[in-house]
């Protein structure tokens, strides 16, 4: 009885009722891990890009070197040099005297001594 229930066993059928499935699970597992490897690769550039962006010297055709960085606007960023500053409300009256003035300002402290030192001599 052994042996006929060996040969009649329903094992077999099963058994090739899986192999699809058994090629479905391995090309699943070969999809996912070349997902992983082409995010990770993405995000390294991405952080790497940032990196670059955010430290770029510029040297000019004197030879001075400006070192600029981003200035978070709101709705946008702005590469700037790192030597400006928010100009001073009385300093931008100084620039815009009839009023039609924009409501921020960049500049650097050379600018705004040149600015002093004309309104000091009128």
């Amino acid at each position: 009885m052994y042996e006929s229930y060996q040969k009649d066993s329903k094992i077999p059928e099963y058994k090739d009722k899986t192999n699809p499935l058994k090629a479905l699970l391995i090309l699943s597992i070969i999809v996912f891990v070349i997902d992983g490897f082409i995010m990770a690769k993405y995000t390294f550039m991405q952080e790497n890009e940032r990196t670059i962006d955010t430290s770029l010297e510029i040297v000019t055709n004197q030879g001075n070197t400006i070192v600029t960085e981003y200035e978070d606007l709101g709705d946008f960023s702005l590469k700037i040099p790192t030597e400006f500053n928010i100009m001073s409300e009385e300093a931008i009256g100084n620039k815009y005297p009839n009023g039609n003035a924009p409501s921020l300002v960049y500049t650097n402290l050379r600018l705004v001594k040149i600015m002093t030192d004309r309104t000091d001599s009128s």
